[in-house]
């Protein structure tokens, strides 16, 4: 049990942190999925919880929601 808790935290460890700093760096929403999906595969792919997510719609969403805080 303790493997897949480690596991679920490293997943969010990547989308709650890894990724939006991927989106504040990336200049368009295509160079932040590519971003985000390379290290995806090289450190993460291995998460219960990353593998069912919609990876694009999911990067889109928090895309989004990182940029609406300046259109504001």
């Amino acid at each position: 049990m303790s493997m897949f808790n480690n596991l679920e935290e490293q997943g969010n460890k990547f989308l709650n942190k890894k990724v939006p700093n991927i989106v504040a760096n990336s200049d368009c929403i295509e160079e932040a999925i590519d971003k985000s999906y390379k290290l995806y595969q090289s450190q993460y792919s291995g998460c219960p919880n990353l593998s069912h997510c919609g990876f694009d719609e999911k990067i889109t969403e928090i895309w989004n929601e990182y940029w609406e805080n300046y259109n504001e």
